[in-house]
C-alpha cells in the first residue's frame, strides 16, 4: 500500500508526464513563427546553447535569507514547426499567423526562487520576475497588521515551499518592434493547485550596434498560490500567536535588457529588473525588503 507521500509523488508524476506527452504527441517537426525585426529568430530544427558569464544578483526579500548570486547564465532553445523549448518553457504552437501565436505551455513556477538557491529560475533568468503584493498579517480576518517587527522568521522555521510546475496557454502578438504576451497558467504538480495570469509588453529599439529592450508587466496570482508561498501558519511564527493568510493579488514590474555583438560568437549582455513589494507584504515578518532587484551584466558565448 502506498503511503501519502508516495501517492502524492505518483500523482505529480502522472500529471507532468501527461502534459508532456500531449505536447510531444502533437509535435510535428520544424517552424515557429518568428519576427526577423526582433533578431530573435533561430535555426529551425536545431538545438541552440549559449552560456553567459558575468556578475549579477537577485535580491532576496525573505527575512534572514541571503541574496542570490548570478554568475553562470545558460540559455537553451529549440524551435520546430510546432514544438519548441525555450529555456525552462516547453510548448506547442497550436495557432500562428504573421503577427500572433497561440501556444500550449509547460513552465516552472517562479515563487520558489526565494526559498531554494538551486531553483532552476535562479540560473535561467528572465527579463521579468514577480513578487506578490499580499494581504494582511492578522489573527482576525479584516484587521490590518501593525507592521511590528519585534520578531523575525528564519528559513529553518518554515515549512517547505516547493517548486510548482504550471501549464496553460500563452498568446503572443508581435509588431515591428513590439511584443505582447499573455499567459494563463495552473499548477499541474499538485504543489499548491493555484492559478496565475501574466501579461507583459516589450519594446525593442537599436542604437548603433546596441539592441535595447524595455518591458512592463502585471501578474495576477490566486489565493492558493500566494498563501502556499507567503502565508504563515501559527507554528512558523514565534509564540504561535498569529497566522498569515494571503488572498488573490497583483504585481507590477518593469525590466530592461541590452545586447551588443562582440567578437565572433560572443555578445555583451545586460539585464535589470525592478519590482516594488506592496505595503501589506512589507508588514509581514516573512519579508525584510520593500523591493526586489535582479541584475546581471556579462558576456554570452554561442556554441
Amino acid at each position: 500500500m502506498m503511503n501519502g507521500h508516495t501517492a502524492k509523488q505518483t500523482k505529480i508524476s502522472a500529471r507532468v508526464c501527461l502534459a508532456i506527452t500531449v505536447l510531444l504527441f502533437t509535435y510535428a517537426s520544424n517552424t515557429l513563427a518568428c519576427n526577423p525585426e526582433l533578431d530573435d529568430c533561430v535555426p529551425i530544427g536545431q538545438f541552440e546553447f549559449q552560456l553567459g558569464l558575468g556578475l549579477g544578483v537577485r535580491t532576496n526579500p525573505i527575512s534572514n535569507s541571503d541574496d542570490i548570486p548570478l554568475v553562470l547564465i545558460p540559455r537553451i532553445s529549440y524551435y520546430g514547426k510546432h514544438f519548441f523549448i525555450d529555456n525552462l518553457d516547453i510548448g506547442y504552437s497550436a495557432y500562428e499567423s504573421e503577427s500572433s501565436q497561440l501556444n500550449l505551455l509547460i513552465t516552472p513556477g517562479y515563487d520558489s526562487v526565494y526559498f531554494h538557491r538551486s531553483d532552476p529560475r535562479n540560473f535561467f533568468i528572465e527579463v521579468t520576475t514577480s513578487v506578490p503584493v499580499s494581504d494582511v498579517l492578522t489573527n482576525n480576518p479584516g484587521q490590518e497588521a501593525s507592521g511590528d517587527r519585534s520578531f523575525e522568521i528564519h528559513q529553518d522555521q518554515l515549512k517547505d515551499r516547493d517548486l510548482a510546475v504550471l501549464a496553460g496557454f500563452e498568446y503572443l502578438w508581435f509588431g515591428r518592434r513590439n511584443e505582447f504576451k499573455l499567459m494563463v497558467l495552473g499548477d499541474i504538480s499538485d504543489t499548491h493547485d493555484g492559478t496565475e495570469i501574466r501579461a507583459a509588453y516589450r519594446h525593442l529599439f537599436r542604437i548603433g550596434t546596441h539592441q535595447v529592450g524595455i518591458a512592463a508587466g502585471i501578474n495576477h496570482k490566486n489565493e492558493k498560490l500566494l498563501d502556499y508561498y507567503y502565508g504563515l501558519d501559527a507554528d512558523e511564527i514565534p509564540g504561535g500567536l498569529l497566522t498569515y493568510r494571503v488572498k488573490d493579488d497583483y504585481t507590477a514590474l518593469i525590466g530592461f535588457d541590452w545586447e551588443k555583438p562582440s567578437m565572433s560568437r560572443w555578445r555583451w549582455l545586460g539585464k535589470l529588473n525592478y519590482e516594488v513589494i506592496g505595503e501589506n507584504i512589507r508588514n509581514s515578518p516573512l519579508v525584510k525588503d520593500d523591493a526586489v532587484i535582479t541584475f546581471f551584466i556579462g558576456k554570452t558565448y554561442a556554441f
